[in-house]
């Protein structure tokens, strides 16, 4: 990059040309130009605006004051008298002052790249704190290629973390197994990750199976999938039927067993043998057939590292000795060591990385810097760590090595960060982590880095951490805003775009202005609104950009009407609506600008209509809306203007599409048809394309994508029940394949028009931010797409996107029983092997409870992967789980069953054989057909007989009943006359008794059930808990581990059936005690709740928001049980955020006011929301939040009882917010 020290610098060069204050924004900004426009249509469904990001050079201070020294240097030098060549680092720094070639598009070194700087607060104005931003901008953005395009230095990284269940410790290997998991050794013991979640193998003392040592420093695996982990406490071998491990350790005096424990790395032998470097036992042949070891030593006790060359040469680096080649046939070794004399030889004596690129030469790390063996194996050549600011890096430690197919050579530093050295070029990339950017490294301190089979890259850290590099998310390059540095863009919020004919791009955004970047000088000019400045920029929003066929620049502005650019003296001319001129704009805010055929300007505008400007005449013709005329424009809001190859004029309204007619100078619209299918929806449309075929596509905010068939005047809609990730969609480009790229507001979306396939694209590939704006799109003239968003703009070439067509392995991961995962080949367990092993499984029918869990071990956006499942004998069709990686299985009947699973991966390549495992419930010894059959005969038996002796039965009683009904119908008749009387006085008696008989016993029974279980239930509760827990602290040294589990499930089965009988009393007191009413303070209630669920949960950060001064009439005593519930909910709901955030308050609604409780909690879905206050009524698992489902519903009874109402809003992680109403005799807010 050419770099100009600040105090030369011309003072216009700061600003660019021009009138400063014309072309600078205002810092304290605007609202976005979505909010002006919602506010001011009349069918808006927008989105809520993101606040603009400042920045700040802090964390590049170091960096920039080293190379101020070197220009300093460099000038006493050249002030002295002394013209040797100055070094290479100097040279970058003060390099003269020129044009750059002519350029296609700005590239890194002019818009700084999001990865590689810092961001925080805005610099202020301060004249150092911006020579620092200058200077960063020298050291952090990549050079340009030849031809000034973006370069492909940028690298984006998805980060791993303790907070993704990573051991919090620092991880020193890794590597990818034959079926597709990746293993990480770390100072915690080993982690397994398939692509979701990280299993974790530790050290456990009381389990002689477990790992050895948690120090995990090398993994290999063997022919049958099992691996072999160097560990600090000796050599383990993990088999993969069991997942249990074997250990291999010193022995004393043996000497076939190792030399020492603390194996360091490892190295298997295509016989199967295995190489074992150890701290200060040397070098070890194992032998797993015999379990031997043959001992070498290699001029050193250390063996830091192995590796084996193509020709199956051995190198081993050692820790003192240098570099050592073994001789396999006389097991001896040649080192080659440090010389301090001669240059040729290796730099430092500590190896600690080796790797061999395809043209044979062998790549060195040390502690000392990075060294090139030829490939002769005679001489070294030295290449010192350089970083991005040209200086050799002040640690020069090679902690990892890979040499890529394409030649670049990969480092791990020690401190340095991620390098990528090319060797021809004879450069180095430098990458490293930021507070600020999240998709830079996760430390600079690397210890491990390995190559998946997917060609991507993954980097182990100190002190923990992984970092992921996707080479497909290199496609996009992100370009932002950086404030107070004059050669930038001067706001995020990107709205619209314009390529120059001569390679140039203006950039219109929505607080900033209007932006140009020159091809010819590779700089940013800014235009922006000044109210003093007649000539300066109409307004501060740039909503639309067009160069006509004069090649005069339009801008569109909101509320500054339509801008036309003056080149030569840098001002514009504004069009503005002036009363009483009919020839005049309509409107000041235009969104959208087009030109026909015949030179004509058309304008949208957002409450004005459509405009028509002659350029003869410097006039306005208006089309407005007209009820009355079906032959008039939709909508006066006009949101996009689009004409087709046709020359035909399409313009999108906030109520259809129209198409004009230049005929009758009339217009064709196209609505929705209540009842006809195959017609538009009526939704505000954003923006038109016509595609290869004709058709009209139209992106709407909230419908989705309609396409129209002018021939046949037929539309499809398609929307997220389509696959779309959102119906909010924006700007729209069709690539020369046919493909439509749609900017939304949840990413930017890739879909087929053929085979309806969608892909979406989002930060995790790469994208600075997911939130695109309207217009925002452009076609450039090398086919790069451009799209504006709420965080800068994107570029990327879709041909260059990559398209994984390998479908992705499916395994199963876990089997878990009752939710707790089974361990295979353990006491009782149904697993014999692992369930990753097992095609059939037998399940006993007592497991009622069973679930599963897979993965596909695919590792590329792996959020994006979506499973379906079947199980064949229950299920008859593919269940579509969507992302959702886990199934659960409840009450199955015996029988035998198939369980499949399949799997896409992000590009949505179906697995379609996926991963199947035969399962069959056993049923229990009642139920099988043996005690089946022989229950039947012995069914049959006994019904003959009892059927018999019934008939009999039945002729005796029936000759006794005609013996006895003559007699009786005589004794009737006498009672008869005196039955009827004493009945007609009894009859009103009993009823009587009989009520109040009946009312006494159900109260009685009521009494006797609420003491029975507060008293009578509560005790043996009781006394399970205590003696459990007696149990457990005084005897659980005798019992097994099985024992102590149940004592643990029977404490925690009867604390729950405790906690359960309280809420079950507490709903039953609050529907029948009477109430107190009087005035209550609701916000010292919540105050007093807040309080006793701080003291409750100390390790919770809770941070409360209680209005003051709310009072409500009603019970206090029941309000604060309401308080209680609603309030603890909204802390056990939000306990997995890093901080809890919890509001009580007021507001009006329906003109009523009403409480509310709102949290940023998980959330739930609105689908069920007429559940939710129902009893025993859960939207979670236990595991994730405990609890009875009793709270909810007691919250409704006590507000009922109160006359009041209550009701819930939520969306999925994203936060619940309850109201509920109480009597209030001033029926209003204070």
């Amino acid at each position: 990059m050419v770099l100009e020290p600040l105090h030369e610098l011309p003072p216009d060069e700061t600003r660019g040309q021009g009138t400063p204050d014309r072309r600078r924004s205002d810092p304290h900004g605007t609202p976005g130009i979505r909010e002006r426009l919602h506010a001011r249509g009349r069918r808006a469904q927008g989105q809520q605006r993101h606040g603009h990001r400042t920045q700040h050079a802090g964390a590049v201070d170091r960096e920039c004051f080293r190379t101020l020294r070197v220009q300093a240097r460099e000038a006493r030098r050249l002030r002295s008298g002394e013209h040797r060549q100055p070094p290479r680092r100097s040279k970058t720094v003060r390099a003269s002052v020129g044009a750059r070639p002519k350029r296609k598009y700005p590239n890194r070194d002019d818009v700084l790249m999001t990865s590689h700087l810092e961001t925080t607060t805005g610099m202020g104005g301060n004249p150092l704190r911006a020579l620092r931003w200058v200077l960063a901008l020298a050291c952090a953005a990549p050079r340009p290629d030849a031809d000034g395009a973006p370069s492909d230095d940028h690298l984006n990284f998805q980060r791993f973390t303790p907070r993704d269940g990573l051991p919090a410790a620092v991880v020193y290997c890794g590597m990818e197994d034959s079926r597709g998991f990746l293993w990480f050794g770390t100072a915690d013991g080993v982690a397994r990750f398939d692509g979701h979640e990280f299993r974790v193998f530790r050290p456990d003392p009381g389990d002689p199976e477990s790992i050895a040592n948690g120090a995990v420093l090398g993994i290999e695996e063997d022919g049958d999938g099992n691996l072999w982990m160097a560990t600090e406490g000796g050599l383990d071998l993990w088999h993969r039927d069991t997942e249990r491990f074997s250990h291999y350790q010193h022995r004393e005096p043996d000497p076939t067993t190792l030399g020492d424990d603390t194996t360091q790395c490892l190295l298997r032998n295509p016989d199967g043998t295995l190489w074992v470097g150890t701290r200060r036992g040397g070098l070890h042949l194992f032998d797993p057939k015999t379990k031997r070891c043959e001992r070498l030593v290699p001029g050193d006790a250390w063996v830091r590292c192995l590796f084996r060359d193509r020709s199956g040469v051995v190198w081993v680096g050692t820790g003192n000795s240098g570099l050592a080649r073994l001789d396999p046939g006389s097991r001896t070794f040649r080192l080659y060591g440090a010389k301090p004399d001669d240059p040729h030889a290796l730099v430092d004596n500590r190896v600690s990385a080796i790797a061999e690129d395809r043209q044979g030469n062998l790549w060195v790390g040390t502690d000392g810097g990075l060294c090139r063996l030829d490939s002769a194996r005679e001489r070294f050549e030295r290449y010192p760590l350089v970083g991005d600011d040209r200086e050799i890096l002040p640690n020069q430690t090679v902690t990892a090595l890979i040499a890529d197919d394409d030649g670049t050579v990969w480092i791990g530093t020690d401190g340095g960060g991620f390098l990528r050295f090319e060797p021809e070029k004879r450069r180095f990339t430098q990458h490293r982590r930021s507070r600020y950017a999240g998709n830079s490294l996760v430390s600079d301190a690397v210890r491990a880095l390995f190559k998946d089979g997917a060609g991507d890259l993954w980097i182990g850290h100190f002190p923990a951490g992984i970092s992921h590099f996707d080479r497909s998310a290199a496609a996009f390059q992100g370009f932002v805003t950086v404030p107070g540095v004059p050669n930038t863009m001067s706001d995020d919020q990107v709205l619209s775009f314009l390529e120059e004919p001569s390679g140039g791009l203006w950039v219109g955004t929505d607080n900033g202005g209007l932006n140009h970047w020159s091809a010819e000088t590779g700089r940013w000019t800014s235009y922006n609104y000044s109210p003093h400045d007649p000539g300066s920029l109409g307004a501060k929003a740039a909503v639309a950009l067009y160069r006509d066929r004069r090649g005069v620049l339009w801008v569109g502005t909101w509320a500054g009407g339509l801008n036309r650019f003056d080149p030569e003296t840098g001002t514009f001319r504004r069009y503005l609506p002036r009363p009483g001129d009919p020839t005049s704009l309509s409107d000041s805010h235009v969104w959208s600008i087009a030109e026909d055929g015949e030179g004509r300007l058309w304008i949208g505008t957002i409450g004005g209509g459509v405009e028509r400007y002659d350029p003869e005449t410097d006039g306005f013709e208006h089309f407005r809306h007209d009820p009355r005329d079906p032959r008039s424009i939709n909508d006066d809001i006009v949101s996009a203007l689009y004409v087709d190859r046709a020359g035909a004029l399409w313009i999108g309204t906030a109520k259809g599409l129209a198409r004009f007619d230049s005929a009758t100078q009339s217009w064709r619209r196209f609505q929705t048809k209540p009842g006809e299918p195959g017609t538009l929806n009526n939704y505000w449309i954003f923006d038109l394309l016509e595609d290869r075929d004709r058709a009209i596509w139209a992106t709407t905010e909230g419908g989705g994508l309609n396409r129209l068939d002018p021939a046949t005047e037929t539309c499809e809609n398609f929307r997220m029940r389509d696959g779309l990730p959102s119906d909010v969609l924006r700007g729209i480009l069709q690539d020369d394949e046919g493909a439509l790229w749609i900017g939304s507001n949840r990413g930017l979306v890739r879909f087929e028009p053929h085979s309806r396939q969608v892909k979406v694209f989002d930060e995790s590939n790469g994208l600075p931010g997911s939130q695109f704006n309207p217009h925002a799109r452009l076609r450039l003239k090398d086919g790069d797409f451009l799209f504006g968003s709420t965080q800068g703009f994107v570029r990327f070439n879709p041909r260059a996107l990559p398209v994984d067509s390998k479908p992705p392995p499916v395994v199963l991961t876990s089997l878990e029983v009752f939710n707790r995962a089974v361990t295979p080949a353990a006491g009782g367990s149904p697993l014999r092997r692992s369930i990753s092993e097992t095609d059939r499984l037998a399940i006993p029918w007592k497991y009622s409870v069973i679930g599963f869990d897979f993965a596909a071990l695919s590792y590329r956006s792996s959020a994006r992967t979506r499973y379906r499942l079947k199980l064949e004998g229950f299920d008859s069709e593919w269940r579509d789980l969507g992302p959702e990686h886990r199934t659960t299985f409840t009450n199955l009947d015996p029988g035998r069953y198939r369980l499949r699973v399949q799997a896409a991966n992000n590009d949505g390549v179906w697995n379609r054989s996926g991963v199947s495992l035969d399962l069959e419930v056993v049923p229990p010894w009642w139920r099988t057909n043996w005690f089946r059959g022989g229950a039947l005969l012995l069914l049959l038996g006994t019904t003959t007989a009892v059927g018999w002796a019934v008939s009999s039965a039945r002729a005796r009683e029936a000759q006794r009943q005609r013996e006895l009904a003559t007699e009786r119908e005589r004794a009737e008749e006498r009672a008869r006359a005196a039955q009827e009387l004493r009945e007609l006085n009894q009859q009103l008696e009993v009823r009587v008794a009989n009520r109040t008989s009946q009312l006494a016993t159900a109260l009685k029974e009521l009494e006797s059930f609420s003491y029975s279980v507060s008293h009578d239930l509560r005790a043996p509760l009781r006394s399970m808990d205590g003696f459990s827990r007696v149990l457990l602290e005084d005897y659980a040294d005798r019992l097994d581990e099985e024992g102590r589990d149940s004592l643990m499930r029977i404490r925690g089965a009867s604390q729950r059936m405790g906690q359960l009988i309280d809420d079950l009393l507490n709903l039953a007191r609050v529907s029948r005690d009477e109430l107190q009413r009087g005035p209550v303070n609701l916000s010292e209630l919540a105050e007093k709740v807040a309080e006793e669920l701080k003291d409750a949960n100390p390790e919770q950060r809770m941070e409360f928001a209680i209005q003051p001064g709310l009072v409500a009439n009603g019970d206090a005593r029941l309000l604060h049980v309401a308080f209680q519930n609603l309030l603890g909910n909204a802390a056990k709901f939000s306990g997995k955020r890093a901080i809890s955030r919890i509001e009580f308050g007021a507001v009006e609604r329906d003109g009523t006011r009403s409480f509310f409780v709102r949290d940023n909690g998980a959330g739930f879905d609105m689908t069920y929301a007429q559940k939710l206050f129902g009893a025993f009524q859960r939207f979670h698992t236990s595991a994730e939040f405990p609890g009875t489902g009793i709270g909810l519903a007691t919250v409704q009874r006590i507000i009922h009882r109160h006359g009041g109402h209550v009701s819930a809003e939520s969306r999925p992680d994203a936060g619940a917010t309850f109201y509920f109403t109480l009597p209030d005799p001033t029926q209003s807010l204070s």
